[in-house]
C-alpha cells in the first residue's frame, strides 16, 4: 500500500481511494462508506481529500477534508480527519483503502 502522499499528478489522474468511516477514534461506531479522491493538495504533512460518493449522508459528496500524508489505504489503519491542513479535527475517523 502506498502513502497517500505520493501523488505526483493527481489532477491529471486522481487517485481514488474508499473508506469506512467512524465517530470515534477506537473504530466501534461505524457510520458508513464511499470513495474519496486526493487533489492533490498538499499542506504540513497532510493530503487533501474530496468525498465523491457517501452511504448514509449525500451532504458529504463534495466536501474536502485532509488526512494524514503518511496514511496507508491498507483498510485497517484508523485515521482522523481535519478541515484543515491538521489543526481543526473534523470529529470522523476513517479507514483507507485501495479501489
Amino acid at each position: 500500500m502506498s502513502p497517500l502522499l505520493h501523488l505526483p499528478n493527481a489532477q491529471a489522474n486522481p487517485e481514488i481511494y474508499n473508506f469506512t468511516s467512524y465517530s470515534d477514534g477506537e473504530g466501534t461506531t461505524e457510520w458508513g462508506t464511499g470513495t474519496v479522491e486526493s487533489t492533490g493538495v498538499t499542506s504540513n504533512g497532510y493530503t487533501q481529500v474530496k468525498v465523491l460518493t457517501n452511504s448514509t449522508d449525500q451532504s458529504f459528496v463534495g466536501q474536502k477534508f485532509y488526512i494524514s500524508s503518511d496514511a496507508e489505504a491498507d483498510g485497517t489503519t484508523l485515521y482522523p480527519l481535519y478541515t484543515d491542513a491538521g489543526t481543526t479535527a473534523a470529529g470522523i475517523y476513517v479507514k483507507i483503502s485501495e479501489e
